[in-house]
């Protein structure tokens, strides 16, 4: 098996009484000129802000050092030259060499949990993941060529289907084996954050609320208790302001004693046009007072018309908001929105009943909960 090779450190006990919540790294290097700029990046979960944090550090004389505040063992890559080396880093103090200039040879002091990250990146099952890559890749040359053979289509979908399964249940069954094999480790809330969207959210609540302090200390942990808290059914729905088609401030918590149905979607996207119709329905049947629909468009600036167009020609007649910053507003990031359509059923005390239910399940369940007309 392929070898991978990532750089990870743990402090010393007696760099953890001195330096607790600091990372400082101090370099030596040879072969490279005065001034020369490396780039170190934090790689953090997605909707931390900001969800890359980049740190720039000048090497003069063949030395550069720098330092930064963090909670538990954090994720970076060193890149010079657009080549990079990653590492995983707990607070302390480390010496870095980096031989004839070459970041992709960096040895990093103390890099005892670099054995855990390379074991856990070494075991995965790495059959099913090329494999998927591979059946990716067909349908991306396939659109690049604008092949118009819709059953080849099919099968290249149908091959992607079946792969992107199989990929999906090797990195549920890699992850499980390790955090059980290694309940201690600090990269297990980095392993666990995997496997969001995969695993039932019970089963990855069940997982998080066994893992130590110390190992949920770090960014990946804190996404996942934000996203435990707040965005599994029984969290409490995150409260957020927009403006409407009108420039009006609206608040989520202004409607707080009915049910709400906050739905993420786009003009461009066509799953998302094609169920506005259903949510009409929804409106129409059932009590207006008791459940309202706010709809946040993550269009773009150029697409202002085109958005207030479509409410207008679909008639959706409720609660319409948007920056048009795209997948970059900020209600869109608060509720960790990936793809649309995305929507979450909100009941009158703030608390998520449901996420991405749509058609006939989101009629049948709101009736069981509101009045009908």
């Amino acid at each position: 098996m392929k070898k991978i090779f990532v750089i990870i450190c743990l402090s010393t006990l007696s760099n953890l009484v001195f330096s607790q919540g600091k990372l400082e790294i101090y370099g030596n290097t040879t072969g490279l000129k005065d001034g020369t700029e490396l780039t170190i990046y934090r790689d953090q979960p997605k909707f931390i802000e900001p969800s890359s944090k980049k740190i720039k550090v000048t090497i003069n004389n063949g030395h550069f050092s720098f330092s930064t505040n963090q909670d538990g063992a954090e994720l970076y890559y060193f890149e010079l030259f657009k080549k990079r080396r990653y590492f995983f880093c707990d607070t302390g103090k480390f010496e870095m060499k980096i031989p004839n200039g070459s970041i992709v040879d960096a040895v990093l002091s103390n890099n005892r949990v670099g054995k855990d990250y390379n074991d856990f990146l070494n075991g995965r099952d790495s059959v099913s993941r090329k494999q998927y890559s591979k059946a990716l890749k067909a349908y991306d040359d396939f659109v690049l060529h604008k092949s118009i053979d819709t059953i080849a289509r099919a099968e290249i979908l149908a091959k992607i289907s079946v792969t992107k399964e199989k990929y999906q249940q090797s990195k549920v069954d890699d992850g499980l084996r390790w955090i059980s094999k290694k309940p201690q480790s600090l990269i297990n809330t980095y392993v666990l954050h995997q496997l969001l969207d995969i695993i039932p959210d019970n089963q990855l609540t069940s997982i998080y609320n066994k893992l130590a302090n110390n190992v949920r200390s770090n960014s990946w942990g804190k996404d996942l208790k934000y996203k435990i808290d707040s965005l599994f059914v029984g969290g409490t729905a995150p409260d957020f302001e927009q403006t409407d088609t009108s420039n009006n401030v609206i608040n989520l918590s202004s409607f707080k004693g009915k049910y709400v149905l906050i739905d993420f979607w786009a003009t461009w996207c066509i799953p998302c046009r094609l169920e506005i119709p259903k949510l009409i329905k929804a409106k129409q049947l059932l009590a207006s007072d008791n459940f309202e629909i706010i709809s946040v468009s993550l269009d773009d600036k150029s697409s202002r018309q085109k958005w207030l167009d479509a409410i207008k020609n679909e008639k959706m007649d409720w609660m319409n908001l948007s920056t048009l910053d795209g997948f970059s507003n900020v209600v869109a990031r608060k509720y960790h929105v990936k793809a649309i359509p995305s929507s979450f059923l909100i009941d009158p005390n703030g608390k998520i009943l449901a996420t991405n239910i749509s058609g006939e399940i989101l009629y049948k369940t709101l009736k069981k909960l509101v009045s009908v007309r």
